[in-house]
């Protein structure tokens, strides 16, 4: 199993780059990349900027197909092309607190039902950047993307998806805090509540 963290977004909505905002003495990126290293196997980081991660032990890899814009898209798409696993899960930079008993179920209902794609739908929503995605994925995924279609939803369709419930979600996560992404500063003081609330129950 492979982790693919997506770290090329240009963080318009934050004013500065969200990888490296320090929560409680970490970089956002470094609390992913601790998370899913525990579930996976290997873990790459789609960056246009590697040398700013250089500290940590993953993958660095670029957008292995040209768009305008950042797209999540490709950078999903550009993991699947060098993931060295059948399944791997596309998260984003900005989601410090994945839980890993989630990502080692949404591996695990992958696997035993021959999916394609895992996506929890959550309060009406997809959240297409805590996925898993099968390796052989990609190769539609390239197809949409010459063809100018850049929607991840979008693709659901054509492949094997399990879609989770907000239910099967709650057993592992029962707050959800995993699809929590930091888009705003306002998402980012949220954040940082979650992790003084934590640190007092350590």
């Amino acid at each position: 199993m492979t982790g693919i963290i997506l770290a090329g977004g240009d963080s318009k909505r934050m004013g500065k780059n969200k990888a490296l905002l320090d929560l409680c003495g970490k970089p956002l990126i470094e609390w992913v990349f601790e998370n899913i290293k525990q579930v996976t196997d290997e873990v790459i980081i789609v960056t246009d900027k590697p040398h700013l991660y250089e500290n940590i032990p993953a993958k660095k890899i670029s957008d292995k197909i040209s768009c305008e814009g950042k797209n999540p898209l490709v950078g999903i798409y550009s993991g699947l092309c060098v993931s060295n696993s059948r399944y791997n899960i596309a998260v984003a930079c900005d989601m410090p607190f994945i839980s890993i008993s989630l990502a080692r179920a949404m591996f695990e209902e992958a696997n035993k039902g021959q999916h394609e794609v895992v996506v929890p739908h959550i309060d009406g929503h997809l959240e297409p950047l805590c996925a898993v995605y099968h390796r052989e994925t990609r190769f539609l995924i390239e197809d949409w993307l010459k063809r100018g279609k850049f929607k991840i939803p979008d693709i659901y369709e054509h492949f094997k998806t399990k879609f989770l419930s907000e239910k099967f979600c709650l057993n592992y996560d029962p707050e959800l805090y995993s699809f929590l992404n930091l888009n705003y500063p306002s998402d980012f003081d949220k954040a940082k509540e979650i992790c003084k609330e934590r640190a007092k129950k350590l």
